[in-house]
């Protein structure tokens, strides 16, 4: 198992050897993004992450209509690996699988230090990575509340206060 969202995307491309090159290229171009992404956002350029996927501009634009546009994809497709490579939690009390879970989301974090610093830094810039941030957000503390009121009597009038 790996916390780290490139090598996930490099073992997608090599599993991904026959299928379509659609397919393929789309996940160069995150590979690219993904890995660029611990630059400072604003200091990457369409031709740095052309350079780095090994494609022509065209080809960039036949697939995402701007660097905004693939870094949020990027960070969406990020969240969506995140929740699926969670660890599945039975027979441990709800506060015990909120912390492994937790852990999980820690170590993902930790392995992807330049998505998740670009992130953080873009979601007051850009609506579209600041939607996918919420949702990612809302799902993971709407998990927190569920397993949290399975244990505790909490009064649904205090449940917006607790949600991030």
């Amino acid at each position: 198992m790996t916390y780290d969202y490139v090598e996930f995307l490099r073992g997608k491309l090599l599993d991904a050897r026959t299928a379509k090159k659609p397919q393929r290229t789309e996940i160069q171009i995150e590979i690219s993004v993904a890995t660029l992404l611990g630059e400072p956002y604003h200091t990457i350029s369409i031709d740095m992450i052309t350079d780095r996927a090994n494609i022509a501009h065209g080809t960039f634009y036949r697939y995402f209509d701007s660097k905004q546009a693939v870094v949020a994809k990027t960070s969406a497709d990020y969240f969506a690996f995140v929740k699926a490579t969670r660890p599945k939690i039975h027979g441990v009390s709800d506060l015990e699988a909120v912390k492994i879970g937790n852990r999980h989301y820690a170590r993902c974090f930790r392995a992807n230090v330049g998505l998740m610093r670009c992130h953080f830094q873009l979601k007051d810039e850009d609506d579209q990575i600041a939607a996918v941030g919420r949702r990612a957000d809302r799902e993971l503390s709407d998990r927190i509340m569920r397993r949290v009121t399975r244990q505790y009597e909490i009064p649904e009038s205090a449940l917006p206060q607790l949600r991030i």
